[in-house]
């Protein structure tokens, strides 16, 4: 019964990442088939496509995690450990994954490789252009600002780390959300660089049992 439980779930998870990622979709047939009306709004279909991935992916995790591992809020690592733990711990966790960028780019520029931009910064170079864009960057910054690493946290660091602590150990489950972590931004080239993040997130999370850091 807890295998076909733990099948469930894992089916659920991965339907809400497959589904959730085309939620731009039907923004565009619908903007497209209403004559742009999301256009005229000055709302951008894909940006907000991608709003309500991000919300769908917060609430079907939290879901998960509520009913499947019976976490309460603070278990979900909403919990503040305090100013130098809440504030000077990411100062100096930034300094690692920002090591590895520095050598990738000195590298890559050796090697004459570029790096192509990703959908996100397409999609921000486009808003950012536009002229009387006030309501599109304001979502742009809700997005990437607040909604993403609210997601990320609760799916890579919460939900994948524990079930993969759980099934295995501690490591598995900083090595395996690390990889999903770095593979969900799509950029091949960077990849160290992601993967470095979310080793060093994940022991953070492990440490600390809070995302707020």
């Amino acid at each position: 019964w807890h295998v076909l439980q733990e099948i469930e779930n894992a089916c659920f998870l991965f339907l809400v990442f497959a589904l959730s990622s085309q939620m731009f979709l039907p923004m565009l047939a619908w903007n497209y088939y209403s004559g742009n009306r999301l256009v005229a709004l000055h709302l951008d279909p894909i940006l907000l496509g991608s709003k309500f991935m991000q919300i769908a992916l917060i609430v079907c995790a939290v879901y998960i995690l509520h009913r499947r591992y019976k976490l309460d809020y603070p278990s979900l690592g909403f919990v503040s450990r305090g100013f130098k733990v809440n504030c000077l711990l990411p100062l100096g966790v930034f300094l690692a994954p920002f090591a590895v960028m520095i050598l990738l780019v000195t590298l890559y520029m050796r090697l004459g490789t570029q790096v192509q931009d990703s959908v996100v910064q397409n999609i921000s170079q486009s808003i950012m252009l536009k002229k009387n864009n006030a309501v599109d960057v304001y979502m742009l910054f809700m997005s990437l600002v607040v909604l993403t690493p609210i997601a990320e946290e609760i799916v890579f660091r919460v939900l994948v780390f524990r079930f993969i602590e759980r099934h295995s150990s501690v490591f598995w489950g900083v090595l395996v959300s690390a990889v999903m972590f770095a593979a969900a931004h799509e950029q091949k080239l960077i990849f160290p660089y992601f993967f470095s993040i979310g080793i060093v997130l994940g022991i953070v999370y492990h440490k600390t049992k809070s995302v707020i850091p």
